[in-house]
């Protein structure tokens, strides 16, 4: 146990490291040719630790590690219901917004796709790539599915540390999101199924909250509204889930996390 613990600390705090020095060093770069770093370029810097971190943990480990991160990301998930995730979320963020009873200004069909875009190609994929991509596998080869649940909950929330500052109801929130959504993902990278790609879908749905509704428009009750509400509905998905599997959740290590198996 002390084994795994130390290497998903030190995972996240590669992770969290790798982020701001990308983030960094590509100010620097473009500081030095004269220009402003482009917001989509600066969040998808913020966004390449868990990725390079899985990349670096996964030569360390060497080939056999490497190759099934790369068969983990060429294998497509299986199940069409997994397109309805997206519209499920979306929809419970508008509704949640407008019953908040602040201010609400959708953002319009074109910025709409461009935010969703930005958050399944680059935030999601991003992130998935290392959390559920490496290190989730990893620890599923060590422990019980739920301790490897929890353990990279812990890691990916404090990995988030640089957005504490926005306050204690976000980080609030983003935490109960990180353990509703690391059982979640625990039991989709263990299946054939899903695999990455369906994490990477559930992860791009979740932040939908953020890029459906104007934020420079809508007032922020509402768009406090609006990502608790996705939070919320993550914590009723994670209670069924882990109900439904809590045999596998609750056994022995999964020696194959790739197998479809409760």
């Amino acid at each position: 146990m002390k084994k795994s613990i130390a290497l998903a600390g030190g995972f996240s705090l590669a992770a969290l490291l790798l982020s701001i020095a990308a983030m960094l060093a590509g100010g620097a770069v473009a500081a030095l040719g004269g220009l402003a770093l482009a917001e989509t370029a600066s969040l998808a810097l913020g966004v390449a630790g868990p990725s390079l971190a899985a990349l670096i943990f996964a030569s360390w480990k060497g080939r056999q590690s490497l190759a099934a991160l790369g068969r983990r990301l060429t294998s497509l998930p299986q199940l069409p219901a997994l397109a309805l995730i997206p519209l499920a979320y979306a929809l419970v963020a508008i509704v949640a917004a407008y019953l908040s009873g602040g201010e609400v200004v959708l953002l319009d069909p074109l910025a709409f796709v461009a935010g969703a875009a930005v958050q399944f190609a680059i935030v999601a994929l991003l992130e998935e790539i290392g959390w559920r991509g490496w290190l989730t596998p990893a620890l599923l080869a060590r422990l019980a599915p739920i301790s490897a649940s929890l353990l990279v909950a812990v890691g990916w929330f404090f990995w988030h540390a640089p957005k504490f500052a926005i306050g204690p109801a976000f980080t609030g929130l983003l935490l109960a999101g990180c353990f509703a959504h690391s059982i979640i993902m625990t039991a989709m990278i263990a299946d054939r199924r899903v695999g990455l790609w369906g994490c990477v879908i559930l992860h791009g749905s979740v932040n939908l909250s953020q890029v459906v509704i104007d934020p420079k428009l809508t007032s922020m009750s509402a768009q406090y509204a609006a990502f608790g509400a996705t939070i919320g509905l993550s914590c009723v998905l994670a209670t069924v889930v882990f109900r439904a599997k809590a045999d596998w959740f609750l056994g022995s290590a999964a020696i194959e996390p790739n197998a479809n198996r409760r």
